[in-house]
């Protein structure tokens, strides 16, 4: 019986395994319009904070 198939899959399934048993730090990163974004990654989520818009004279009653 040939196994050459079952032992070629074998470092795609231990990669796998890794990522599910040491999964990689999340982080948030919150940056002014203007500033420099840092290369993108699956990891961070970037959020852009707006400056506050001044309210309109119908808002203010």
């Amino acid at each position: 019986m040939d196994n050459s198939r079952e032992l070629a899959s074998l470092p795609r399934r231990a990669n796998r395994v890794a990522i599910l048993q040491a999964p990689p730090a999340l982080s948030m990163l919150m940056v002014q319009p203007g500033d420099e974004l840092p290369p993108p990654s699956p990891w961070r989520l970037t959020v852009v904070i707006e400056p506050k818009r001044a309210a309109s004279p119908a808002c203010s009653a």
